[in-house]
């Protein structure tokens, strides 16, 4: 189901939105762009994104990344 989210970073902003509980000017001022940095901090169990292909890719990019770095 995952992946198949036709915009899944409209969903995330409004989701950051919703979860925020914040109405009108604090609502229009809130930085969803930097929100979204703290969804990772909160998620304690990844197996449910690893199960998804473009998750799976991502962690083979970083991997091969930090090899090259290493």
């Amino acid at each position: 189901k995952l992946e198949n989210i036709t915009n899944p970073k409209e969903l995330l902003f409004d989701l950051i939105k919703k979860a925020s509980g914040l109405s009108g000017r604090k609502l229009s001022n809130l930085n969803v762009f930097r929100a979204r940095h703290l969804v990772a901090e909160y998620i304690q169990n990844y197996q449910a994104l690893r199960q998804t292909t473009s998750f799976q890719h991502l962690e083979a990019q970083i991997r091969q990344i930090a090899t090259e770095q290493s």
